[in-house]
C-alpha cells in the first residue's frame, strides 16, 4: 500500500465544527472533510461533486502536528442575508450586520499522510505535490485561510487488518 506524505501550513486556519453552520469556535486539526477538500483542490475535483469521489473509505488519512497548537480570535463581520437583499445597496442600520469573534488556529502546521485504493489518483496527487501545483487553492478549512504545502515523500506501508 502507497502512502503519500505531504505537509500543510499557513498563517491561520479554522476547521469549522461539522455539527453546527455557525459556531466560532474551530477544530484543532483538519476535518475530514476539509482534508476531502485539500486533495479535492490538488486533483481539481468540482466543488459541489468532490465528495463523491471520498465514498465507501477509498481514501485514508492521517494527520500529525508538527508545531504546537495556538489560537487566537478575531472579528468577523457577518451580514444578516434575510435583511440585505442587493449587498450594493445595504442599508447602514446595526440589524444589517453582526460582529462575531471567530476563533482561528495560528501558525498551524500538519503532516498529512494519503491513501487510496484509487492508485492512478494517488499518483496524481503525488505528482501534483512534487511539482508544488494544485488545480484550486489550498486552505487550511475556509477560503480565507490559504495554504502553503511541502511533498515529503512517498512510503510503502503495510495493510494491518481487525485493528
Amino acid at each position: 500500500m502507497k502512502i503519500v506524505v505531504f505537509e500543510v501550513w499557513g498563517d491561520y486556519a479554522h476547521f469549522r465544527i461539522p455539527y453546527t453552520t455557525s459556531s466560532p469556535l474551530t477544530f484543532p486539526i483538519p476535518t475530514k472533510t476539509a482534508l476531502y477538500g485539500i486533495i479535492g483542490a490538488f486533483l481539481g475535483y468540482p466543488k459541489y461533486a468532490y465528495l463523491d469521489n471520498f465514498q465507501n473509505k477509498s481514501w485514508q488519512f492521517a494527520v500529525s502536528l508538527k508545531r504546537p497548537i495556538s489560537k487566537t480570535y478575531i472579528p468577523e463581520n457577518f451580514i444578516n442575508t434575510k435583511v440585505v437583499k442587493m449587498f450594493a445597496r445595504m442599508p447602514k442600520h446595526e440589524s444589517c450586520r453582526t460582529q462575531i469573534n471567530l476563533e482561528f488556529l495560528k501558525s498551524p502546521k500538519f503532516r498529512i499522510y494519503v491513501t487510496s485504493v484509487y492508485q492512478e489518483e494517488l499518483n496524481k496527487l503525488e505528482n501534483m505535490l512534487k511539482e508544488h501545483k494544485s488545480m484550486y487553492n489550498i486552505v487550511l478549512g475556509i477560503s480565507e485561510c490559504l495554504a502553503n504545502f511541502e511533498y515529503i515523500g512517498s512510503f510503502d506501508g503495510k495493510n494491518y487488518k481487525n485493528l
